[in-house]
């Protein structure tokens, strides 16, 4: 009996250690899987993003706006490492001249990308401009920065800028709700219930009158 009790608990240790294994083996795969967009904020940093766009994009055409935010520098570091990720794409400039871009193949956009802004000649001490270039498809652009020596972490303090586009607005956070104007101009469930309810209860009562006069009635043995 004891030896089956043992064996038993075994069983279960294994069952639950496969489960963890399993679910951990899922977890590593949703982190690090391309395909599946989880944008999980990151080093202090939020994702920031353009409103939403068209839902006529074809799936080849790609939506491009500019990030932006300033920063000042008093005493020069010796080094001042930018953590990029983007989604899909992002280029770095500061101050307007280039500086890096991260890879062209959009499936890379979950790669670590770390920028040493110490590199640009444009690194000196006074107020400087950081600026992204972020490209997707099908979709608006998405991105998430932060270097923790400079203070700087992408967030509603942020400005953006459409491409093709001449004036700044604030960006929005990509976690932020976004409007349905389709389910807006319709009534809440309640409200539309109570407006059918002339509706349902002559239905009901007609569908109750009907089955109390049909009912089953069984004859004689």
């Amino acid at each position: 009996m004891l030896g089956q009790t043992r064996i038993q608990i075994v069983g279960c240790v294994l069952i639950i250690l496969l489960g963890c294994g399993v679910a951990a083996w899922k977890a590593v795969d949703v982190i690090t899987d391309p395909g599946i967009a989880l944008l999980l904020p990151k080093g202090g940093a939020q994702w920031i993003r353009t409103p939403p766009v068209s839902l006529t994009l074809s799936k080849d055409e790609e939506f491009t706006a500019a990030f932006r935010t300033q920063f000042t520098i008093e005493d020069v570091p010796e080094h001042a490492i930018l953590h990029v990720q983007p989604f899909r794409f992002a280029a770095v400039y500061l101050d307007g001249v280039f500086l890096d871009q991260t890879s062209d193949d959009f499936m890379r956009w979950k790669d670590p990308y770390e920028f040493d802004l110490t590199q640009s000649p444009q690194f000196t001490p006074g107020t400087h401009e950081l600026l992204l270039s972020v490209a997707n498809r099908t979709g608006p652009a998405v991105v998430l920065a932060y270097c923790d020596t400079l203070g700087i972490h992408t967030g509603s303090n942020w400005a953006y800028k459409e491409f093709g586009e001449d004036e700044w607005s604030p960006v929005v956070l990509a976690d932020a709700p976004v409007r349905n104007p389709i389910g807006e101009q319709l009534p809440r469930s309640d409200e539309a219930f109570v407006e059918l309810l002339p509706i349902f209860v002559p239905l009901f009562v007609l569908v109750f009158c009907w089955t109390l006069a049909h009912q089953y009635k069984p004859g004689p043995l």
